[in-house]
């Protein structure tokens, strides 16, 4: 599918990835984001099945950061996954997945290096990536009542344009 997101709060900030902005002819002058999401399921049996997902995904920065900045696009993510699903026993079913993601556009503070070119405090320019897998078991005995327990672990990087390098968070 394609999903289409104007973010009225973003006025004239185009983004770059997937923008559109010649779409003048609308009511107002709102960048259009264009994402798009791909999904491909196949059962092997009545109790197990893959799927495998892919994306382009976009948000609009925070409330915080746009009363810093002016010149702010969305953030943009593509997510790309593999699940596997079934059921154990009768009314308990269970979904496995790994994943991996990337962040760009991202709002991070001015550097010194940036205050030769930017001049606002905040500006999209942040990558980041995420990586990792959950389980999770559902419990469904009668149809108004389920039941979900899940886990999930993940590494997150934060790419550094001092280092020209990745660096792990310390909070996965």
């Amino acid at each position: 599918g394609i999903r289409m997101d104007k973010y009225r709060q973003l006025e004239e900030k185009a983004s770059s990835c997937f923008a559109i902005t010649p779409w003048r002819a609308m009511k107002d002058s709102t960048p259009v984001d264009l994402s798009y999401r791909l999904c491909a399921e196949i059962d092997f049996t009545e109790n197990f099945g893959l799927k495998l997902s892919s994306g382009l995904y976009n948000q609009p920065p925070g409330t915080w950061e746009l009363r810093q900045s002016e010149l702010l696009r969305s953030i943009k993510s593509s997510r790309h996954g593999l699940n596997q699903f079934g059921v154990l026993l009768f009314s308990i079913s269970y979904q496995t997945e790994i994943y991996f993601q990337q962040f760009w556009d991202i709002p991070v503070i001015t550097t010194s290096d940036d205050l030769s070119v930017d001049t606002d405090p905040i500006i999209s320019r942040g990558i980041q990536r995420s990586k990792g897998g959950e389980i999770s078991l559902r419990y469904d005995p009668v149809s108004l009542f389920s039941l979900l327990i899940g886990y999930g672990l993940s590494w997150n990087d934060k790419f550094s344009t001092e280092t020209d390098d990745w660096i792990r968070s310390s909070v996965d």
